[in-house]
């Protein structure tokens, strides 16, 4: 027996010599483990599928889906051509390039201060600022490529320092929001699904990622990018600064616009949390009152005479969680 196995066998036996216990050998604890796994009953691909596609039914998470997967692919399409950009179209050295991207490093800061803001005045508050800075920005990156100005690398850092900023806020606030997602479908599902919720958003932004490479990259080889080319025709040239402002800034703007009719924040998500409350509590759904009712049927799109349903629609591997208290 080597010194390492006679470690391994001998630790349960001080450990119960020491805690004054009966001991388990590991092998049966290893067995009982496993015995337990394999009795619990595993989930169906059909149904971990039906379970993910039911989160859509909340009319709120389908517009906070929407918003997260346009904005960060908006970010990803600017990130993936930037560099194309900065030395085909502006004339500047790959390392120059890496260094305006580093920028985000003020993300850190910006990150503790849209949270204050967060608070104070709210999500929508936060969307406008974040997409309006990102959105004169891609602007101002384009106006730059057709005029080459004379200061060009000054002109630079300060727009990508700025874009930095607002691209910082803008991917803080979908998860800033998102917390309060799983309420709602508690108040419709009588269920705390949180981890079903983050699943779905951690797939799509994959799925999205993937599918933004693969457009970018067919895009470009049509108008005639050459990999691994020290120069670019002028088709190319003009398709990468089109990407950046028309691709880029097209995504951002249509977040722009959902986002401004998102309706979710702290104000409306403590009525769906008090009600979801007094529904605990074994409240009846027929003294809810007008205002509560039309705030909640707003948010989950659901009739209020529907939510609160004690049919299960989870797998057996999903955990419920008790409502998180404001």
């Amino acid at each position: 027996m080597s010194i390492a196995n006679c470690d391994v066998k001998l630790f349960p036996v001080f450990k119960g010599v020491l805690s004054g216990q009966p001991w388990t050998p590991l092998e049966e604890v290893v067995n009982n483990a496993q015995n337990q796994a394999a009795a619990k009953p595993q989930p169906s691909l059909v149904g971990m599928i039906k379970e993910y596609l039911s989160t859509l039914r909340i009319k709120s998470f389908r517009k906070h889906l929407m918003i997260y997967l346009l904005s960060f692919t908006g970010k990803d399409t600017l990130n993936l051509i930037f560099t194309y950009f900065c030395i085909f179209c502006l004339g500047v050295s790959a390392a120059v390039s890496a260094n305006l991207l580093s920028m985000s490093i003020v993300g850190i800061a910006v990150t503790a201060g849209a949270g204050f803001l967060m608070v104070r005045f709210g999500p929508k508050f936060l969307f406008v600022v974040s997409y309006s800075v990102v959105l004169v920005m891609l602007v101002t990156y384009f106006v730059i490529y057709k005029v080459h100005p004379e200061h060009l690398l000054l002109a630079l850092v300060v727009v990508s320092l700025i874009y930095q900023i607002g691209a910082s806020i803008l991917g803080y606030t979908p998860w800033a929001i998102f917390p309060f997602i799983p309420d709602l479908d508690e108040l419709v599902t009588s269920q705390h699904r949180s981890g079903i919720f983050a699943a779905v958003m951690s797939f799509s932004r994959k799925a999205s990622m993937a599918l933004d490479i693969m457009c970018v990259g067919f895009v470009l080889e049509l108008s005639g990018f050459v990999e691994g080319a020290t120069s670019q025709s002028e088709s190319a040239r003009n398709m990468i600064a089109d990407i950046l402002l028309f691709g880029s800034g097209g995504l951002i703007v249509l977040a722009f616009m959902t986002a401004l009719n998102f309706k979710l924040n702290r104000q409306t998500h403590t009525v769906v949390v008090k009600e979801i409350a007094r529904l605990r509590q074994g409240g009846s759904k027929a003294n809810v009152s007008p205002e509560v009712k039309q705030v909640v049927e707003q948010l989950t799109g659901v009739k209020y005479e529907d939510m609160w349903s004690k049919t299960p629609i989870t797998t057996p591997h999903t955990l419920d969680r008790p409502v998180l208290k404001p």
